[in-house]
């Protein structure tokens, strides 16, 4: 097949990462998490293939939208596109973590997966919100790699995101290595802590245009001039859920001005030498179900037997490593 070869020419599979996007309350479909791959191409990461299933949804009614997405009326697809829109989708636009796990894979089972993958194609899966999600149908197709795997047949009455993480992560020997890409947030506040009080003191002044950029330099050193424009950049960015190549609403015309300037400075800017928080970890987190019982007694209640079933995620007494 022709279209094959092309195909895998272009994707040129070396290696499969998996993708955990971190909790995002903002949107309640995304507030347990996502999960994706990325096909290692043996190229820069951001050139690599992202793999994705999501829905489609057709409607902006509440009520629609719950029974389409309970009842699997929405539409389900895998897509193909490169892994920098989804740094971009998840990092920036919407300031969540990235927690990559690379699997320790053969290259004939890298094949299996992407040619499953080529298989199925564009077409639709009945998506289910409870089960057959996202997570779950990405399990599916990890699991054409390997036989042995059998990672959604775990899985029956619901599917958290992060708990699909965590029965990836027990296979023996699977994880080669994990690697963290901070959000637009955590990255404006490493920028941030760089700066010492006086240039904190600027980083306001700046924001506020109360100095004009040009004076910046008889102010402060050229490495000092570039921190505080960092700071300041990457302040802008994550306060407005900038991505690529769209534009400040509030700063349009400063924002222009700060980038130029901060070019003017030819000075590099400090890595981001970010650790990656341990306590968010998501597979280091208990599992999202829970069941239990507690016993309490009050002068003015009585004796009391509490049960409890948290099907997913945790209250406030519960450990909040991982989450």
């Amino acid at each position: 097949c022709s279209k094959l070869e092309k195909w895998l020419e272009f994707v040129n599979p070396t290696g499969v990462v998996l993708i955990f996007s971190s909790f995002y309350i903002n949107n309640p479909s995304s507030m347990f998490g996502h999960t994706f791959l990325r096909i290692i191409n043996s190229r820069d990461p951001l050139t690599d293939s992202g793999v994705n299933f999501a829905a489609n949804p057709d409607t902006d009614n509440m009520i629609v939208y719950t029974y389409k997405g309970l009842t699997g009326l929405f539409e389900g697809k895998f897509s193909l596109l490169p892994y920098s829109l989804k740094v971009q989708e998840y990092n920036n636009s919407e300031s969540r973590d990235l927690w990559e796990y690379e699997l320790n894979l053969r290259k004939e089972q890298t094949l299996n997966l992407v040619l499953s993958l080529w298989e199925v194609g564009d077409n639709r899966i009945d998506y289910y919100y409870f089960d057959e999600n996202c997570s779950y149908i990405l399990l599916t197709l990890l699991d054409t790699a390997n036989d042995d795997f059998n990672f959604a047949s775990k899985f029956w009455l619901w599917v958290n995101p992060s708990d699909t993480l965590r029965v990836v992560y027990a296979f023996p020997n699977l994880i080669k290595s994990v690697s963290f890409r901070p959000s637009s947030e955590k990255r404006f506040r490493f920028r941030y802590s760089l700066l010492n009080a006086e240039e904190k003191n600027l980083f306001v002044s700046i924001l506020d245009q109360k100095i004009p950029l040009e004076e910046l330099k008889n102010k402060s050193s050229k490495s000092s001039a570039a921190k505080v424009l960092d700071a300041v950049s990457e302040y802008i960015d994550y306060k407005e859920n900038l991505a690529g190549t769209e534009e400040s609403k509030k700063y349009p015309v400063f924002r222009k001005q700060l980038l130029k300037t901060r070019a003017s400075l030819a000075v590099i800017s400090s890595s981001l030498q970010i650790e990656p928080p341990m306590e968010d970890r998501p597979e280091k987190g208990v599992p999202g179900g829970r069941i239990g019982t507690s016993f309490s007694h009050s002068s003015s209640a009585g004796n009391a037997l509490d049960l409890e079933l948290i099907p997913v995620l945790h209250n406030l007494e519960s450990p909040s490593l991982g989450y």
